[in-house]
């Protein structure tokens, strides 16, 4: 700082971390007092300290005398949104009679906040320009009397695109191979997806076509239980709705990644792969509200500051659903008793300790309900028969806490969570799952010197479970199950617990053009012992043109026997971990006018797996002598492409996504390889959005993918007994229904206003309202097959306003 009793005397002052602090806390009302906005912290403290040991000079005695003259003061802001603007080029003129233009007496530009200040202003009227590329221009007049202040908020309308929303990001990852970031922008606005988040996962390469509206999320050939979905670091049993619904509001959401293998060392339990929503952090200045409702729900959102560190978010969503089906229920092949319905609600307040980091707490739950009559039972099981009903719900708390101790960053979090399932299949079959668990995570960083990074965590489980039900047995993966009729039904019930601790390191270091990650992570359990070493590296390197990049990782996964398959009859207490390799390399080109290109090719094989230790087969009487055991293996293998377009200087975003995967099992040693349930050898996605205007835009999205695979039927036999015919499979998913494929279309329309905006928008999914078998059935005696076929086109409007 400029001594101003010596103006030629350079004055410096330096002061620790902690010190600053101080300051700033005592002798400012600092409202961006976090890492962000670190350089304007310590100019603002080094000023404050400047200004109370150092005497004003003439000049400020000057500045006060400016004050008492005119002066406008003006916030941009974007509208409809209430965004605030930076880079407004401003210019303020005198207003004359005649045709010539005065001499600017201002010309600046506005700060981060979209603030400009022209001062020292004589008494008349002004004229006002305000331009930034991307807005419509703004012009405006002010007369000024003598000594006036002025101050204005001034909206901005967009022109083609809005500069602040990045609708397709790619943020190269540090700890995967493969790492897919999206933001909301993008998840909100893909085509058949009904504006939400979790369904836009659908989209990507390497996930695999789910049946209709099943929230179902298959990756790279993997068992929906195989993979990791997560809330904000911790596991969730619940990430979408029975009809595909994400479990949270829109809002919430902060990004999306997607891994489909070789993730890091700080994910475990599991070798397939990972989706995790990290839900929003950033403080805002002022409060904002969302209404909004469609064909399936309405919900009502809310964030805002509370007191002057703290930030409070607040959602809760109602499905439509159970209102609307009796309007059609004449139409429908199903007798509800219970209509499908759903909610979900979210809260969570973060609050800023200067000097120290930040601190919150999450609360948030979901439940999904239906009951359903079956009055005229399936041709090849007369004995289904009644009711049917599921409800899966979760409700979880999570206190966090992040700051910094000497060099190290630190971040903790303690998820207590009650998740329960039912299911009742016409009183032949049921099932409930009540489980409570307790994690705690802790992460550390250490930058132990310049492109060496040290990262420890801990991930600990603890978690009591209650399962009981009644069953027949338990069906094998691609086999079909025996009928109920001939089944003996067997009820059981089990009270358990189980500790699963969990440690791992990376030491992440860059040298050059090379980046080099290497990860051990170790999980065990009370029941397993010693523990499971999981070894994982990553390996990226940066050509000479760095718009090009080299990547390559390996790594070793182990994964715990699920609840249903350890407790008796059915189950195997003495399973163990299944294990998994994963090897994945490619490359990515990232370039600057938004066009990137990704290909990677990647294998996976697993151990251990668990499946039944003979084959489940009613014609040789073995339907119900089998029991689990770690005897089958599996691999997958393939390759993927995902080809985008940013929206940047053009208004268009896209992505064109391939994957070509087979995945395979083999049931015990010395049997065929087979193809895995969840194979769908091609699947395909192109995605496009055009913005005409900043308030329409129009979107496609196309997709095709292989059928999964099935077991046929050669024949039957009937069985006196039970008076019902016994099916005679063939080879293991050994036929295909025909391929799938679906175009959906969308149209969003904004209406703009200060302070506040109206989005609506139409979504058609199967706008050509194709066909797509989505299964097969067979008749009594197995002759005859019968396809089922998936949704028509379906209108989907919605309408959000936000103010």
């Amino acid at each position: 700082f400029m001594d101003r009793s010596e103006p030629e005397r350079l004055l410096i002052i330096v002061l620790d971390e902690e010190t600053l602090a101080v300051v700033a806390r005592v002798n400012l009302e600092c409202e961006d007092c976090d890492e962000k906005g670190w350089a304007q912290r310590l100019a603002d403290g080094l000023q404050a300290l400047a200004d109370a040991v150092v005497p004003k000079s003439n000049e400020e005695e000057e500045e006060a005398e400016e004050k008492a003259q005119g002066a406008i003061a003006l916030v941009f802001q974007q509208l409809g949104s209430g965004l605030k603007i930076p880079g407004v080029q401003v210019s303020l003129r005198p207003k004359v009679d005649d045709d010539d233009e005065a001499e600017a007496v201002c010309l600046d530009s506005s700060d981060a906040k979209g603030r400009v200040r022209c001062t020292n202003l004589k008494p008349g009227t002004y004229l006002l320009k305000a331009s930034l590329t991307g807005y419509r221009t703004l012009t405006r007049s002010f007369p000024l009397t003598e000594g006036e202040q002025v101050s204005q908020r001034l909206d901005l309308e967009p022109t083609r695109f809005d500069p602040f929303q990045v609708t397709v990001r790619r943020k190269r990852a540090a700890r995967e191979v493969t790492r897919v970031r999206l933001s909301r922008e993008e998840l909100e606005n893909i085509p058949g997806t009904g504006g939400d988040v979790v369904r836009a996962v659908q989209s990507l390469p390497g996930v695999a076509r789910p049946p209709g509206l099943s929230p179902l999320i298959i990756i790279r050939g993997s068992e929906p239980d195989d993979s990791l979905f997560m809330i904000d670091g911790f596991r969730t049993g619940l990430l979408a709705h029975l009809t595909g619904q994400g479990v949270l509001a829109n809002e919430t959401v902060e990004t999306l990644d997607f891994v489909p293998s070789n993730f890091s060392a700080r994910y475990g339990r599991s070798h397939g792969g990972v989706v995790e929503i990290t839900t929003r952090e950033e403080h805002k200045e002022n409060w904002q509200r969302r209404i909004q409702t469609d064909v399936y729900a309405g919900s009502v959102f809310g964030s805002g500051p509370v007191g002057d560190k703290g930030m409070l978010w607040l959602g809760f969503r109602r499905s439509w659903i159970d209102a609307v089906l009796p309007l059609v229920a004449d139409v429908l092949p199903l007798e509800f008793t219970v209509a499908p319905r759903f909610y979900d609600y979210f809260a969570k307040y973060d609050r800023k300790i200067p000097g120290f980091g930040n601190a919150g707490f999450v609360y948030q739950g979901a439940l999904d309900r239906v009951k359903f009559a079956i009055d005229q039972p399936p041709d090849f099981d007369p004995s289904v028969r009644g009711d049917v009903s599921t409800l899966t719900m979760f409700h979880r708390i999570r206190p966090y806490v992040a700051f910094k101790t000497g060099g190290w960053r630190h971040r903790s979090s303690v998820n207590a969570q009650l998740e329960a399932f039912n299911v009742n299949l016409a009183d032949v079959f049921k099932l409930t799952v009540e489980n409570r668990a307790l994690v705690w995570r802790h992460e550390s960083n250490l930058k132990l010197s310049q492109g060496l990074t040290l990262r420890l965590g801990l991930d600990s489980l603890y978690n009591q479970y209650t399962v009981n039900g009644k069953a027949s047995g338990r069906p094998q993966e691609g086999s079909q199950p025996p009928s109920f009729a001939r089944a003996e039904t067997q009820e059981f019930e089990e009270n358990g617990e189980n500790t699963r601790p969990g440690l791992y390191s990376e030491f992440d270091i860059t040298r050059g053009p090379w980046q080099f990650l290497i990860g051990l992570r170790a999980d065990t359990d009370d029941a397993n012992w010693p523990a499971y070493v999981q070894p994982r590296l990553l390996v990226r390197h940066t050509l000479p043109d760095p718009r090009w990049e080299l990547r390559a990782g390996y790594g070793a996964y182990s994964q715990p026997p699920r609840p249903d398959e350890t407790i008796p009859p059915f189950g195997n207490k003495g399973l163990f971990w299944e294990h998994a390799a994963h090897g994945q390399a490619g490359f990515g080109f990232d370039d600057p006018s938004g066009f990137t290109w990704e290909t990677s090719i990647f294998a996976k094989r697993v151990l251990d797996a668990v499946g039944n230790d003979q084959d489940l087969s009613e014609v040789q009487g073995t339907a119900n002598a089998t029991q689990l055991a770690n005897v089958g293996k599996g691999r997958t293998y393939g390759m993927e492409l995902l080809l985008r377009k940013r929206r940047s200087v053009t208004p268009f975003d896209g992505f064109i996504a391939y994957t070509l995967t087979r995945a395979e099992r083999q049931d015990r040693s010395g049997s065929i390889w087979r193809l895995f349930s969840f194979d769908q050898t091609h699947v395909a996605t192109v995605v496009g959005t055009y913005r005409w205007t900043y308030r329409f835009s129009t979107g496609f999205r196309f997709r095709y993918a292989t059928a999964n695979p099935e077991t046929p039927y050669l024949g039957s036999l009937f069985d006196s007994n039970s008076g019902t015919y016994i099916g005679i499979p063939g080879e293991p998913n050994s036929s295909r229904p025909p391929p799938f494929w679906q175009v959906d279309v969308r149209a969003d329309y904004k209406i703009l206003r200060p302070g506040w905006r109206v989005e609506l928008y139409l979504d058609l999914q199967n706008a050509t309202n194709r066909q797509n078998i989505e299964g097969t059935s067979n008749n009594t005696d197995f002759t005859e097959q019968e396809f089922t076929y998936g949704l028509p086109l379906i209108p989907s409007f919605g309408i959000k306003a936000v103010f």
